[in-house]
């Protein structure tokens, strides 16, 4: 896990974590050591630096249970083998709503994402410092778009978020960022979804993992799995 402020929040994506279930449950049959977990993943031990951050990331999200040995939870299970496709809806949301930025985030912008100025909104939320905020807004943007989109795929919209008329009236606000123009954004339009971010690398990257989702939600329904 991740931190900012008294937030943790996970660097491992959903996507990511729900395949180290799958995988746990298809080879390892869903229960098993710490150790048996870490090899399954690539990691020589338990004692892993990198796998000690998995774990309280699958923890997090809710879908691992127990210490020295541990299982899948009845969430994982749910979402592995979902009843029908309104349950796994219900499953992955309650799966990212178990991280508490993301769920703050999601209720503070109502659904949805703004394209400039993260940092604004994420200051708001998590009461740190602005230096601290402006620096992590652009990865923590990106884990949150990721998380949101595998969650509420279809109700995702992507706005501006407008600076409030008291810092562009104020004579000492000199420098006052313009907004990106056309050709310095990425554009997405794909049924109800519609983004535009500034066209950066991390928001490259964004669109790609977007689309690969879409991509799997297409798979999945072609043969008949969630």
């Amino acid at each position: 896990m991740s931190k900012i402020g008294n937030y943790d929040y996970p660097t491992l994506a959903v996507e990511e974590a729900l395949k180290i279930a799958r995988d746990f449950k298809e080879r390892l049959s869903g229960k098993g050591s710490l150790e048996a977990l870490a090899n399954m993943i690539g990691h020589k031990d338990a004692r892993s630096g990198t796998f000690l951050v998995k774990i309280a990331d699958l923890r997090k999200y809710g879908l691992f249970e127990g210490r020295g040995e541990v299982w899948l939870s009845t969430l994982a299970e749910a979402l592995l083998y979902p009843k029908d496709d309104a349950e796994y809806r219900q499953k992955i949301t309650e799966m990212v709503f178990n991280i508490e930025l993301w769920k703050k985030l999601f209720e503070r912008l109502n659904g949805k994402l703004p394209s400039n100025d993260f940092w604004i909104i994420l200051q708001e939320v998590t009461k740190v410092d602005r230096a601290t905020a402006q620096k992590e807004a652009e990865r923590i943007s990106k884990l949150y778009l990721d998380a949101i989109t595998k969650a509420k795929l279809e109700s995702i919209t992507v706005v501006s978020t407008p600076r409030p008329a008291m810092l562009t009236e104020h004579p000492f606000y000199l420098n006052e960022p313009q907004l990106p123009t056309s050709s310095q954004l990425i554009e997405l339009k794909a049924g109800e979804i519609h983004i535009s971010l500034p066209k950066t690398r991390e928001n490259i990257k964004a669109v790609i993992s977007i689309l690969e989702n879409l991509e799997k939600t297409i798979d999945d329904k072609t043969h008949g799995k969630k």
